[in-house]
């Protein structure tokens, strides 16, 4: 079996090789499988850190190949389908993030996990925060991924910490829509293209990623932004796969502004429902501004990191 592991990059050298020496220390998987680890760095050409990092790169445990790309366009989709197209030859490609590191049982988990029914496999994001973040970020969960029962069937699936049989992504165009290069949102569209071609998404709960969140992240400002882009994008994926509609808006709408009634009136007794009542609005936002057509790029290079 072969497994190759991607991960994009952008600006961020030093956080690549954080994840490429956690990736050098994972435990041993079957001496059967073949890992390749694939890096594209969004850029034109190489700064120094990345060609320092990339060109002299050498695993010492699991002697692991490592093969890099540039990809000029910028773009979450255009670097995932650059790795897509590198990564042709193998069974099965894992997905992670260049401001993650992994688990030492990351990929042993996932490979104990792997079946012919299980095509997609998804894992925790845990945050890991610098010195002197606020008790209610460390407290609170909100940087943390959902959770799931272990081996639980869940809805959605997304590219910071999954793995992927690759024979299915040939059943989608792309197969990450390029169209929505500054929008993001693009693997959640991918998830939801795959279950309507009934493909399966199965949690495992030991197959962790950390991730560090910078201390620009830590604010009530960074979490409403980044639920208001997420009420965009999840309203456009709905009108990609075509279940936007007149019906499923009023809804929506219904069903937002129950939700920051509920969460707004639990928020006078609570700190963390006052957080949660302003993240709502951030997404209710977010949908307001699909309506309007105000067009939201949260990962246009000018704006943010990607």
């Amino acid at each position: 079996m072969k497994i190759g592991i991607c991960i994009a990059s952008y600006k961020n050298p030093d956080g690549l090789k954080k994840l490429l020496k956690s990736i050098d220390g994972l435990k041993s998987t079957n001496s059967l499988i073949s890992l390749t680890i694939y890096v594209v760095v969004n850029a034109e050409r190489l700064t120094s850190g990345y060609e320092e990092l990339l060109v002299n790169y050498k695993g010492v445990q699991n002697q692991m190949n490592l093969i890099y790309q540039l990809e000029p366009k910028i773009g979450i989709p255009y670097v995932r389908n650059r790795l897509y197209r590198m990564s042709e030859g193998c069974d099965y490609i894992a997905f992670v993030d260049d401001d993650e590191f992994v688990h030492r049982l990351w990929l042993f988990n996932y490979v104990s996990n792997l079946s012919q029914r299980n095509a997609v496999l998804c894992g925790p994001v845990k945050a890991r925060f610098k010195d002197g973040a606020p008790k209610w970020a460390l407290d609170y969960g909100f940087y943390d991924s959902d959770e799931h029962a272990h081996l639980e069937p869940i809805s959605v699936f997304y590219t910071n910490n999954v793995i992927i049989n690759r024979k299915i992504l040939m059943e989608v165009n792309g197969p990450f829509s390029e169209d929505m290069a500054l929008t993001g949102g693009t693997d959640k569209l991918l998830a939801l293209q795959l279950k309507g071609l009934g493909h399966e998404f199965i949690w495992v709960n030991n197959a962790i990623v950390y991730e560090d969140i910078p201390n620009n992240r830590v604010s009530i400002a960074w979490l409403f932004n980044r639920k208001k882009r997420i009420g965009y994008t999840n309203t456009l994926i709905d009108k990609i796969i075509g279940s936007f509609n007149l019906k499923t808006l009023l809804k929506k709408l219904f069903v937002d502004l129950l939700r920051l009634s509920i969460v707004g009136f639990l928020g006078i007794f609570s700190t963390k429902f006052r957080f949660k009542f302003i993240m709502s609005a951030g997404g209710f936002c977010g949908l307001l501004l699909f309506i309007l057509g105000v067009r939201q790029e949260e990962y246009d290079p000018k704006k943010y990191r990607i």
